[in-house]
């Protein structure tokens, strides 16, 4: 099986030099783009952290834990220096999304964490997906209802500061022992989105894995609309130059040193309970534009 970073550079090289041009929901912003793509990894001896340029694992680690935590208020990432949100949660753009009741920060019942926790159900109960699926994976591991979804035909709309791209995942058990995972995204910024998913998703699998009991297997990434944005096409052309004048490094290692024995021990994790062996990235994109959705 490839690695990550051969896949996302053909990908990469694919949307730039064969991929069509087409309009964006983005006003004024055109793609290019492929529908339908996939791509495989296997967990078993690598961490798919992209090596073509510098990717800060502990944004996509806390990002992650605050889904984990079912929290949607991104204020406790900023305060730890990371401000992949702060753009789409300002008190201007929540007013301009009509959400002017809600706090600076603040990305709604519909977003990630909260769907991932508390799930709006039927009599204004909600369902603990993470919760289910831990419990699943423990008590009837073979069950092909192993699934987290993101989406929700009404709050993803209508109570989310934006609506989640990663939308689903789903878990399988093999008689092997080993823990496979998909996640299905609508939407994915490839040049800047997709390493930080790729990880993230990694991430989760490795984790839920340790705390039911079984090892990481292989990582399946599914993809409606993967694209590139034209202010990110130079950006682009520059990473795939730089990766043919410098080579593909390995990929890294990472490992989980806390014990974790039940949920609460993956929610509470810290930065410091990975340790990321074997990442040499090469150099980052000199003066590159915004990540985008």
């Amino acid at each position: 099986m490839d690695t990550f970073d051969t896949q996302y550079y053909e990908l990469l090289l694919h949307l730039v030099n064969v991929a069509e041009e087409k309009p964006s929901s983005r006003p004024g912003m055109k793609t290019k783009s492929t529908f339908g793509h996939s791509m495989s990894v296997d967990l078993s001896d690598s961490f798919p952290l992209t090596t073509l340029r510098k990717t800060p694992l502990r944004w996509i680690f806390e990002e992650t834990l605050m889904f984990v935590r079912g929290e949607s208020q991104t204020k406790v990432l900023e305060e730890t220096g990371i401000t992949i949100w702060k753009g789409n949660s300002s008190r201007e753009f929540l007013d301009n999304k009509g959400h002017t009741d809600w706090p600076e920060g603040e990305i709604g019942p519909g977003s990630y964490g909260a769907l991932w926790r508390a799930f709006p159900g039927k009599d204004g109960k909600t369902v603990d997906q993470l919760k289910q699926l831990v419990d699943g994976l423990k008590n009837n591991p073979y069950d092909r209802r192993h699934l987290i979804s993101a989406w929700h035909p009404q709050y993803s709309v209508d109570f989310a500061a934006l609506p989640a791209c990663h939308i689903l995942q789903q878990y399988d058990v093999t008689p092997s022992g080993k823990l496979n995972s998909n996640f299905y995204m609508r939407s994915n910024d490839v040049l800047f989105g997709l390493p930080f998913n790729m990880a993230q998703y990694a991430f989760m699998n490795i984790c839920i894995a340790k705390l039911v009991g079984l090892e990481p297997g292989k990582l399946t990434y599914m993809c409606g609309d993967s694209h590139i944005y034209e202010n990110q096409y130079a950006a682009s052309e520059y990473l795939l130059l730089q990766t043919e004048q410098m080579d593909i490094p390995p990929p890294p290692k990472l490992e989980i040193t806390k014990e974790l024995n039940t949920l609460d021990d993956f929610v509470d994790l810290k930065y410091t309970d990975l340790q990321l062996t074997g990442y040499n990235p090469n150099p980052d994109i000199p003066n590159k534009p915004k990540m985008a959705v």
